[in-house]
């Protein structure tokens, strides 16, 4: 038995990692996960080392994942909720693919809280049969969650005849193979998914790192009422950050009212509501006034997880509010910096061009141009620009990191880690370029220079108090920095 002083405690320090608010009725199954996690670590309720692992709330990585898995529910099934799935094939995927046939042929979806795989799956196997050139078409889906048992289910891609239970005869023998006493899916719609560990409550989206920016279409279905009112908000603004112009977010039913979707257009389609960001109208923006150059800290987006798998961490894409400082503001002109700060990058980009063609050499505005290209997902032409803007001579160890990002977003390993030791070349106190390389670094024959640049990310955090912002980092806290370094130190 748990006392409520302890339950109540704990409670709050839940609410702060992972968002959800464990609310009085709940604290009953608060307790069992307690008690659960405590039996699967082999503390003995008997000993007194339960209470001593309770007042110790600084848990380790272990103990959380270990916590996450008693406390989510994983209860799910194959094209649950049927009428929110014809709304998205019928509706927005129709749209999609019509304003998008014989242009950009790309389509991005995230399924937050994807649990044991259903629902991304589910989406995939809709997008097969809707899109019959689906081979000419780039499809991009990302199933997300916090339990690793959930997320390895996925993986595997086996169910149970449980799992299909709103599931055809049709598409059960169309897109999975019985095996035993279970199904397994079919290669081909297992390979359009991939799975990612992923707390909502982090600031670590939208980000290239974790691959939540540019969104067609986020599913968050029965996720966000477990959440306290606070990181609800918080949650939805990210969303809101992660989705393109025009892109669609779908919630549950019944699951929050519309105060939480003020930045989206609420659409109706029939008794459903789904939530649109607006499309931005393109009127001509005036050249920004650029009387008044100050040269100030460029903040870079972080490379994702491709080939080698190299970003063992990830820093987020900061709130608008806190991506420059007012003297960033004056550098590189209002418009630039609200249309970057507001997730419009193809104006952004537009803006930047336009004052390119007569102060060629501006270093600020060639630094917005570089990152909204890289963050469009157009690599190439961020790489040309960031060529361009590695031959200026007031580059800066910040300019050659996020060229090393744009490398490593091509998986071009070898070149991002050339970049970023000219980057610790011009400042060998360069933190986001130690932290990468020890990425880079992250395999089992590199464990020590890995370790080496791991060791000086964490002498220079040191320089600095928990609440600050790491240098070059998105708007992610020191403090956060750590707990995330603690995890592979």
């Amino acid at each position: 038995m748990i006392s409520p002083q302890y339950l109540n405690k704990i409670s709050l320090a839940v609410a702060d990692i992972f968002g959800w608010d464990i609310k009085e009725d709940r604290l009953d199954d608060l307790e069992r996960g307690l008690m659960a996690t405590a039996h699967e670590l082999g503390i003995k309720e008997t000993s007194g080392d339960l209470e001593k692992w309770l007042k110790n709330i600084s848990w380790t990585t272990k103990e959380m994942d270990i916590l996450t898995t008693h406390l989510t529910v994983g209860e799910t099934y194959f094209f649950r909720e049927k009428a929110w799935l014809d709304v998205f094939l019928n509706q927005i995927i129709q749209d999609l693919i019509r304003i998008r046939k014989g242009s950009d042929q790309s389509i991005r979806i995230w399924s937050a809280g994807c649990c044991s795989g259903e629902e991304p799956y589910s989406v995939a196997i809709l997008l097969k049969e809707a899109i019959p050139d689906l081979k000419n078409w780039d499809i991009s889906i990302l199933g997300t969650d916090l339990n690793h048992i959930f997320l390895a289910k996925a993986e595997k891609g086996q169910y149970t005849s449980w799992s299909f239970r709103e599931t055809s005869s049709l598409r059960k023998n169309r897109f999975f193979t019985k095996e035993g006493n279970s199904w397994q899916i079919d290669p081909e719609i297992k390979n359009m998914v991939s799975f990612a560990m992923f707390n909502l409550a982090d600031d670590l989206y939208p980000s290239g790192s974790t691959r939540t920016q540019n969104m067609d279409v986020i599913f968050c279905r029965n996720v966000l009422m477990y959440f306290t009112p606070e990181q609800i908000r918080r949650v939805v603004r990210r969303f809101y950050q992660s989705l393109s112009e025009g892109g669609w977010l779908i919630v549950g039913a019944v699951e929050l009212d519309n105060s939480y979707f003020s930045d989206f257009s609420p659409v109706r389609f029939g008794s459903f509501t789904v939530y649109q960001k607006p499309l931005v109208s393109l009127q001509p923006v005036a050249k920004p006034d650029l009387s008044a150059i100050v040269k100030p800290r460029p903040v870079f987006f972080v490379a994702s997880k491709t080939g080698r798998q190299h970003a063992i961490i990830s820093i987020s894409h900061p709130p608008r509010a806190s991506v420059m400082n007012n003297q960033e503001k004056t550098a590189a002109g209002p418009n630039a910096v609200n249309l970057f700060n507001e997730g419009r990058y193809e104006r952004c980009s537009t803006v930047c061009e336009s004052i390119l063609l007569t102060d060629k050499d501006n270093i600020e505005i060639l630094t917005f141009q570089v990152r909204s290209k890289a963050n469009l997902g157009l690599l190439d032409e961020a790489m040309c620009w960031a060529r361009k803007l590695a031959e200026l001579p007031g580059v800066r160890a910040d300019h050659f990191c996020l060229i090393a990002n744009i490398f490593l977003e091509k998986n071009e390993i070898v070149s991002a880690e050339e970049v970023l030791k000219r980057a610790l070349y011009l400042d060998p106190h360069h933190l986001m370029s130690h932290y990468l390389l020890a990425t880079i670094a992250n395999q089992p024959e590199n464990k020590r220079i890995a370790l080496k640049h791991l060791k000086n990310v964490k002498e220079l955090l040191d320089q600095f108090e928990d609440e600050s912002l790491v240098p070059g980092s998105d708007g992610m806290t020191v403090g956060g920095f750590r707990k995330i370094l603690g995890k592979i130190i």
